[in-house]
């Protein structure tokens, strides 16, 4: 028999405390322009490809934007290769893991969560605590988190071209991303938040 009565403890981060000492940052140069970034595991769940897509797209209509993405595993050449035959291999760095994750989210002007299959992932939360506005496919728990044109936007698994409008809207009107970005993190600070939770 089903209890009268559930409780659904969602995920919860803590603020970030600062990057790892001997981490090394960003260049400047990839600091001066708008910084796209996605924190995953490469693999095919993931939606890198989604993401690069999306990133060749944009670039057309935002030749300064750069793009990053922190995270390794076995599509990692594939993934190099795809973004060399897409034009983008120049504005798109892998960093591969790195221990000092959250302290790059914090550098982003947007993080990309591309998955096409996806729970509650912790780097949603983690962009939220630091004010990062996300946008990241509408799967799994994602929309619990974030919900749509209020503290992000949420795309269909899959469209790049969807990832590609939503990102070129949030570049060009960094008002809005600024909003999204404070909204996000005045909801981790009410209802994700370790602290809080616990």
């Amino acid at each position: 028999m089903l209890p009268k009565r559930l409780i659904v403890g969602p995920n919860a981060v803590t603020p970030n405390s600062g990057s790892t000492p001997g981490e090394s940052p960003l260049s400047d140069e990839w600091r001066e322009e708008p910084l796209v970034g996605v924190v995953a595991q490469l693999k095919p769940e993931k939606g890198l490809r989604t993401f690069l897509e999306a990133a060749a797209q944009a670039s057309q209509l935002l030749p300064d934007v750069r793009f990053v993405v922190v995270g390794d595993g076995p599509l990692r050449g594939q993934l190099e290769a795809l973004a060399q035959r897409a034009g983008v291999d120049r504005r798109v760095r892998f960093l591969g893991f790195r221990s000092d994750a959250r302290a790059l989210v914090e550098l982003l002007d947007v993080l990309v969560v591309p998955s096409l299959s996806e729970g509650t992932p912790l780097v949603v939360l983690e962009a939220m605590a630091a004010g990062i506005p996300v946008v990241a496919s509408a799967v799994g728990g994602i929309p619990d988190q974030i919900r749509h044109e209020k503290e992000g936007l949420l795309v269909p698994p899959g469209d790049s071209a969807a990832l590609a409008d939503a990102l070129i809207g949030l570049l060009r009107d960094p008002a809005r991303a600024r909003d999204l970005g404070e909204a996000g993190h005045q909801r981790w600070a009410t209802e994700f938040n370790h602290a809080t939770m616990v």
